[in-house]
């Protein structure tokens, strides 16, 4: 068995939704490059008779994520009760998901006895708009969020994202909802 790790960001801008695997791929930035030659790497070169699994995931969160992640950001500045600033009108639809939702995604994915290619994706995407105020909510902040002044050159990104083949073949769902990653990221800062 090979599993791979890539990222659904490798379409470049969503052309349809919801973003199956079949969307087609543009990647634009070298992250996404690198991430797609991986992909084609592993069902190119590994051997035959070798399962060959590649999982595409949107944005992972969970305690011990870099703090230049957005998500990240908006709780520091809430807990310090700073202003937030979003780009353009807080728009972009983000889809966040859990890393221990990612871990049982990859348990299913090895024991499923499947190979391909899968997009493993969180309950839901948001606003960064809605998850500003989901985290204002959740860490009891009197922080002020504003928006408009500058602009968010992916302001019309939206990761709408299917996850019925995972579910369909490796019986993956996710379990977490963004309110309880959100709450365990939030606990662990006191730390």
């Amino acid at each position: 068995q090979f599993l791979y790790m890539s990222s659904i960001p490798v379409i470049g801008v969503p052309k349809y939704f919801p973003i199956t695997e079949e969307h087609p791929v543009n990647p634009n930035t070298l992250y996404h490059i690198t991430k797609y030659a991986g992909e084609q790497m592993v069902f190119q070169l590994c051997p035959e008779g070798m399962e060959k699994t590649v999982l595409r995931i949107p944005s992972p969160i969970g305690v011990g994520m870099s703090g230049n992640n957005f998500l990240s950001v908006l709780l520091k500045k809430c807990r310090g009760q700073e202003t937030i600033e979003l780009f353009g009108e807080g728009g972009r639809i983000q889809n966040y998901i859990d890393v221990r939702d990612i871990s049982r995604a990859v348990l299913c994915s090895l024991s499923s006895g499947q190979e391909g290619l899968f997009l493993i994706a969180g309950k839901e995407g948001v606003t960064n708009r809605a998850l500003a105020e989901l985290c204002k909510k959740l860490t009891k902040s009197s922080s002020e969020i504003i928006w408009g002044m500058r602009e968010d050159p992916e302001e019309g990104n939206r990761w709408f994202i299917s996850g019925k083949k995972a579910e369909e073949y490796l019986r993956f769902y996710p379990k977490y909802k963004l309110e309880e990653s959100i709450g365990w990221i939030n606990e662990s800062f006191g730390k």
